[in-house]
C-alpha cells in the first residue's frame, strides 16, 4: 500500500500543473463593448490560488472560422488575472471563444489547456422584446444515434452480478431518451429506460453460456436497433460501489479467481485519499469513512497482489462541500439611476465564515448567453476531468433536481477511467511544456561580420512612455537572452535595441513569446467544451428604456477623411526626429531654392518647413569645373517632408517592437450622488468587480448604481474560498422607473 501510495504522490509532484477557468462579466457582448473576464489560476491538485504562474495568454477566436481576432498578455498575480478585450467594428457577430493559456497549464503532447469560455458577439440588442431562451425538452432526433454499455468496474464477469451502465447520443453528441430490452437465448430477460440525457443503468447476472443481445426502442417511428452486450470474461474480479451518503462509502469486491489479496485506493486530482488491503475469496465488502474527503470526482482503484489495476470506478463525493455564497439585497426593486448595495457572505458546509476571493457581475438579463453551461463548478469539477462532452453540468449540482444524485453517478458510469486526468498511465506520458515561457525568449545573430565588428554583449529595453525606466539586459555565451515577467511589466508595447555596427554587417533579433505556436493549437479547444440544454425563443419584454432631453435617431452616418500617421506616441517623435536630424532636404539661405545646388553648402542654408511653397531648380548643370552653370527652369512646390513606414523607422534606430502586458482599464460606474448627469444612461453591464476579498467573517459589501434601464438585472457571483472551496451564486432584482419597494 505504501508503495501505491508514494507511486502517484510522485508523479502528481512531477507535474505540479495549474488548471485555469475564465470568469466574464455576460455571457452576450455587442460589438463596442469591452469583455470583461477574471482568470483563476488554480493548484490542479487542491484548486487553491497557485503561484507558479506569472503570464497570462488570451486569445479571442471566432468558432466558424478559429480565426484569431484579439490577443494579448495579462500578468498574473497570486493566481489571479483580469482584464478587457475591445471589440471594436472589425469584429464580426457570432459564437467566440475566449481562451486562456499559461507555462504550467500547456501540454504540449494532449494539446489541452481547460481554459475556454463561449461567448456571444451581436451587432446590438433591441431592447423592446427581445427573443430570450426559454428551457424545453430536448427533441429525440435518431439520426447515426450512438449507444454505448458501461459496465462497472470495467468488465462483465461469469456468474457474478454486475451493473451496466448505458448512454444513447445523437451524432452531434446531444442526448436521446431511449427504452430497451434485454432478451436472453432470444427470450426478454429485462426491461430498461433512460434516466437523465440519454443515460441509465440496470442490473444482471452474465452466464458465460447464454447469448444476449438488446433491442432499443427509438422514440420515432417505433423502429428497434440490435446491440451486442460487452465481452463476458470466464474469470475475474468485479468492483461495485454498494453505498454511499455524507459519511462512508463501501465497496463490494467479488470474484471467481479462488482466494487472493487485493488492495483498493481512492485518490482524487492525484492526492491518495485512503488505502485499504482484504482478501476476496467470493465476495470483500470495504467501507472508507469520506467526511474529510474534497469534493468532486473519486477515482478507485482495485489491484491485484501484483499490483497491477484489474478494476475502476469513479465516484462523485461530497457535492456540499463547496463555498457557500449568499447575497443580501437593501432592496427587491429599485429604481432607475438608485444606489443598489449588495451584501455577499461566504460560509463552508457547516456555516462557518470563509475567506474567500470572488468576482462579480451584475447585468440585462437579456445578455444573458443561455447557450453556455459553464461555471467555475462545473469546470473544475466535471468539464476539466472526464473525457467527452458534459451535457448541462449544471444540473447535477442542483439538489432541487430530484434525480440529481442518481444521475451524476451515471455520468461517472459513462464517462469514466478512461480519460481521467490522473490515472498513472497518462500522468506517465505527459511530458512538461516546451512552448509557452513567463516571459519572452531570443537571440542576436550578426550577419556579414567582419574582423573589425564589435561583438554585441548586451541590448536595452526601451519603455516608450519613460525613458527613465528603460532597462539593459546582458546576452550569455550563445548571445541569448531571456525577458522575465517583470520585464513585461514595461507596458503593452516596449522596444528592443541592439547596438548596431557601421562597417556593412547587420544585426538580427529574432524572440518568441509562445503566441505563434498557440494559434495552431487553438481548435483543441473545441472539443470536450459543456453542452447547454435546448432552448427555444419565446417573445418576452426584458429591457426599456426612455431617452430624456433628447432626440432619437435611426441612423447616423459620420464620415471622416483619413489621415496617417503613427498610432504609437513613440515613433512619432522618431518619425520627427528623423525628418529634423536625418533628413538632408535643405533651403538655399541666399536664394530660398529648395535643394539648391548653387548654395549646397552656405553657411546660411536652413531646414525647409512643411507645407511651405518653395522653387525648384529644373534641369541645373555645372560647367567648366563647377565655375558656371545653366538651370533650364523653376518650378514650385509645396514642401513635404519624406515618409517613413514603421519597419524603416525600426530599423533606422536599431529597435525590435515587443508586446508586453495588456494594460488595465477601470470599469466605468457613475456616482449619482454627486449630482444629476443629464445624458441618458444605457449601462446593460452595471457592476463588474473581479477582486472581492471578504473579510475574517466571511462578509463583503458592495455598493452601485442603476442606469436608465427599466429590466430586471442577473447578478452572478463566482470564487475560491480557503481550503480550495469554490462556489457560485445567482440571484435577479429588477429596476422600475417608478418608486422602488423597499
Amino acid at each position: 500500500m505504501d508503495f501505491l501510495a508514494e507511486n502517484l504522490k510522485s508523479l502528481s509532484e512531477n507535474h505540479q500543473n495549474t488548471s485555469l477557468y475564465l470568469q466574464t462579466s455576460k455571457g452576450i457582448f455587442e460589438i463596442g463593448e469591452d469583455v470583461w473576464f477574471k482568470a483563476y489560476s488554480l493548484d490542479a491538485h487542491n484548486l487553491e490560488p497557485s503561484v507558479l504562474d506569472s503570464t497570462l495568454y488570451v486569445q479571442l477566436n471566432n468558432k466558424v472560422t478559429d480565426s484569431i481576432v484579439w490577443q494579448e498578455k495579462y500578468e498574473i498575480v497570486n493566481g489571479f488575472s483580469e482584464g478587457h478585450i475591445f471589440l471594436d467594428d472589425s469584429v464580426i457577430e457570432g459564437d467566440y471563444f475566449l481562451k486562456a493559456y499559461t507555462k504550467n497549464s500547456f501540454h504540449s503532447n494532449t494539446k489541452e489547456f481547460y481554459s475556454v469560455h463561449k461567448i456571444k458577439i451581436v451587432a446590438n440588442i433591441n431592447g423592446e422584446n427581445e427573443k430570450i431562451g426559454i428551457g424545453k425538452p430536448l427533441e429525440d432526433s435518431t439520426d447515426d444515434m450512438r449507444f454505448d454499455l458501461f459496465p462497472e468496474g470495467g468488465y462483465l464477469v461469469h456468474g457474478i452480478e454486475s451493473k451496466v451502465a448505458f448512454k444513447a447520443s445523437d451524432r452531434k453528441g446531444r442526448p436521446l431518451n431511449v427504452s430497451g430490452i434485454l432478451f436472453e437465448n432470444d427470450v426478454p430477460f429485462l426491461e430498461f429506460n433512460t434516466l437523465h440525457a440519454g443515460m441509465g443503468s440496470f442490473d444482471f447476472l452474465p452466464d458465460k453460456s447464454k447469448k444476449y443481445n438488446i433491442k432499443l426502442r427509438l422514440p420515432k417511428g417505433g423502429r428497434t436497433i440490435d446491440y451486442k452486450i460487452p465481452e463476458i470474461r470466464n474469470a475475474g474480479i468485479v468492483l461495485c460501489l454498494n453505498e454511499k451518503n455524507h459519511q462512508k462509502i463501501e465497496f463490494k469486491i467479488s470474484g471467481n479467481t479462488g482466494s487472493q489479496r487485493v488492495y483498493l485506493r481512492t485518490q482524487s486530482r492525484g492526492e491518495v485519499l485512503a488505502m485499504a488491503s482484504g482478501v476476496v475469496n467470493d465476495s470483500l465488502n470495504i467501507t472508507m469513512p469520506i467526511m474529510d474527503f474534497p469534493q468532486g470526482i473519486c477515482e478507485v482503484t482495485l489491484f491485484d497482489k501484483n499490483l497491477r489495476p484489474i478494476a475502476e470506478r469513479l465516484v462523485y463525493l461530497n457535492r456540499d462541500k463547496k463555498l457557500h455564497i449568499s447575497t443580501e439585497l437593501s432592496k427587491e426593486i429599485h429604481r432607475t439611476r438608485e444606489k443598489v448595495m449588495l451584501r455577499i457572505k461566504t460560509r463552508d458546509k457547516e456555516g462557518n465564515p470563509v475567506r474567500a476571493h470572488l468576482g462579480a457581475s451584475i447585468f440585462d438579463r437579456a445578455y444573458k448567453n443561455s447557450e453556455d453551461a459553464k461555471d467555475i463548478l462545473t469546470h473544475y469539477h466535471l468539464s476539466t476531468q472526464l473525457k467527452g462532452t458534459v451535457y448541462n453540468p449544471g444540473y447535477y449540482f442542483d439538489r432541487t433536481n430530484e434525480n440529481s444524485k442518481e444521475a451524476l453517478d451515471l455520468l461517472m458510469l459513462t464517462q469514466g477511467w478512461r480519460r481521467y486526468i490522473w490515472n498513472e498511465n497518462i500522468q506517465k506520458e505527459q511530458k512538461s511544456s516546451t512552448v509557452l515561457t513567463e516571459g519572452i525568449h531570443g537571440s542576436v545573430t550578426t550577419v556579414n561580420k567582419r574582423r573589425n565588428t564589435p561583438e554585441q554583449h548586451m541590448i536595452m529595453l526601451v519603455d516608450p512612455s519613460d525613458s527613465q525606466n528603460n532597462q539593459v539586459v546582458f546576452l550569455d555565451e550563445s548571445k541569448q537572452f531571456y525577458l522575465k515577467p517583470h520585464h513585461l511589466e514595461l507596458g503593452r508595447r516596449f522596444y528592443i535595441k541592439h547596438f548596431g555596427a557601421d562597417d556593412g554587417s547587420k544585426v538580427i533579433v529574432n524572440t518568441n513569446d509562445g503566441f505563434d505556436l498557440l494559434g495552431r493549437e487553438s481548435k483543441a479547444h473545441q472539443i470536450g467544451y459543456p453542452v447547454a440544454r435546448t432552448v427555444t425563443k419565446e417573445e418576452r419584454l426584458v429591457s426599456t428604456y426612455k431617452i430624456v432631453g433628447g432626440v432619437n435617431l435611426d441612423e447616423v452616418t459620420v464620415s471622416a477623411k483619413k489621415v496617417s500617421g503613427f498610432r504609437e506616441k513613440y515613433l512619432g517623435q522618431l518619425d520627427s526626429l528623423v525628418k529634423l536630424e536625418i533628413n538632408t532636404d535643405y533651403v538655399g539661405g541666399p536664394c530660398g531654392t529648395l535643394n539648391c545646388q548653387v548654395h549646397e553648402f552656405h553657411p546660411e542654408n536652413y531646414k525647409p518647413v512643411e507645407g511651405e511653397t518653395y522653387e525648384q531648380m529644373l534641369g541645373f548643370k555645372w560647367h567648366n569645373g563647377r565655375t558656371s552653370y545653366t538651370i533650364t527652369g523653376y518650378k514650385k512646390k509645396k514642401y513635404k517632408y519624406p515618409s517613413f513606414t514603421e519597419a524603416e523607422l525600426l530599423e533606422k534606430f536599431n529597435l525590435l517592437k515587443l508586446t508586453g502586458y495588456y494594460r488595465k482599464k477601470e470599469f466605468y460606474q457613475p456616482d449619482y450622488q454627486e449630482g444629476n448627469d443629464p445624458f441618458p444612461d444605457y449601462r446593460n453591464n452595471l457592476y463588474w468587480k473581479p477582486d472581492i476579498i471578504t473579510d475574517k467573517n466571511g462578509n463583503a459589501t458592495v455598493e452601485f448604481f442603476t442606469s436608465d434601464i427599466n429590466t430586471y438585472f442577473e447578478g452572478i457571483i463566482e470564487g475560491v474560498g480557503s481550503g480550495g472551496l469554490l462556489g457560485k451564486k445567482e440571484f435577479s432584482f429588477f429596476v422600475s422607473k417608478g418608486e422602488g419597494k423597499n
